[in-house]
């Protein structure tokens, strides 16, 4: 009950997961014209994408103390059931972590016979990292519980298609807009799946991706979301019972 009296009273409520949005709403009852999304700040939004010629490597940045969460063991799956369908495709994994962490995923590559095919890079600074995503066919991270996902726009800006999750993540922020594949979490055969389609499909994927240049900046660019949050701060402001009662 506390839940849903804090909700009936916000002026405002705003959700950084698109993909909680619809669910929060019917557990509370509250009036959806009351709820917006405040989306992380990406820094490399722009109002136009321009796609580069990608290299034939599918790229997936983490830490690597948070394997199991960003899902890298079915990743690493679902990329050895396609390798004769990709035989031309690398997948790099890129990130740090411990040295166990480090052994875990080398045991991981070799165990699905994928040494040459599978690449642990070392962490990339994020110029660099931004940089890099934008030169590669697609940028896979098939998260579980992922709250935003700050990776998933910044590869969309780099004009790189994305593989996501559904019900985590990005999700909710893309409706409307083919520019990345949607997975189950969990789901081999949807990993799988998906990396055949941003691969042979990716051309397209890129097109989309510049075409939807403008509604991506208007759903994510940093100036935006403030200006947004801003004016609702104000307008809370100007029309508080404390403000009211008092005749300011």
């Amino acid at each position: 009950p506390w839940f849903r009296r804090i909700a009936r009273d916000a002026a405002r409520i705003y959700h950084v997961s698109a993909w909680y949005r619809d669910g929060f709403e019917r557990y509370t009852g509250v009036d959806p014209r009351k709820t917006d999304l405040l989306p992380n700040i990406v820094f490399n939004a722009r109002a136009v994408i321009e796609p580069e010629p990608p290299r034939p490597v599918i790229v997936s940045p983490m830490s690597l103390r948070a394997i199991d969460k960003k899902g890298l063991p079915e990743l690493i799956a679902a990329f050895a059931r396609v390798r004769d369908r990709l035989p031309d495709v690398n997948l790099e994994v890129i990130g740090e972590g411990p040295e166990d962490a480090l052994a875990r995923v080398r045991a991981l590559i070799a165990a699905h016979g994928l040494e040459g095919r599978v690449l642990l890079r070392d962490f990339m600074q994020h110029d660099d990292l931004l940089a890099h995503l934008g030169g590669v066919l697609a940028m896979a991270l098939p998260s579980h519980q992922e709250t935003f996902g700050m990776v998933y726009p910044e590869a969309l800006f780099a004009g790189t298609p994305i593989l996501h999750t559904l019900g985590s993540g990005i999700d909710g922020y893309l409706d409307g807009l083919d520019v990345g594949v949607g997975v189950r979490p969990g789901n081999t055969s949807d990993i799988a799946a998906a990396l055949v389609k941003l691969v042979e499909d990716n051309a397209a994927y890129r097109a989309r991706i510049a075409a939807a240049s403008k509604v991506l900046y208007e759903r994510l660019a940093p100036e935006r979301t403030i200006a947004r949050y801003r004016a609702a701060v104000a307008d809370a402001v100007r029309t508080s019972p404390s403000d009211a009662a008092s005749g300011r």
